[in-house]
């Protein structure tokens, strides 16, 4: 598997102020989706989950548009470092 690494990065904090973690890449946001997101429901979140999935296990999905996905479910999350 080659890992699609995206334009610019996406910063998240989780689990509180001192756990701020880079996003560089789909794969990565899935993994983050599936084991540290703080709050696993939602629309944004299902929508970045499947959209993210979906780019890293097939390549039908363009990974600008994984990365949009995961930009808003960090949103609804209330996790996106500006």
């Amino acid at each position: 598997m080659t890992i699609q690494y995206w334009d610019e990065p996406v910063d998240v904090t989780l689990d509180g102020f001192d756990h701020r973690r880079t996003i560089v890449a789909t794969f990565y946001a899935c993994e983050c989706l599936l084991t540290l997101w703080p709050n696993r429901q939602g629309p944004a979140y299902e929508q970045a989950l499947k959209t993210c999935a979906e780019a890293v296990r097939s390549g039908t999905v363009d990974h600008a548009m994984a990365r949009t996905a995961f930009i808003e479910a960090a949103r609804e999350a209330r996790v996106l470092t500006a």
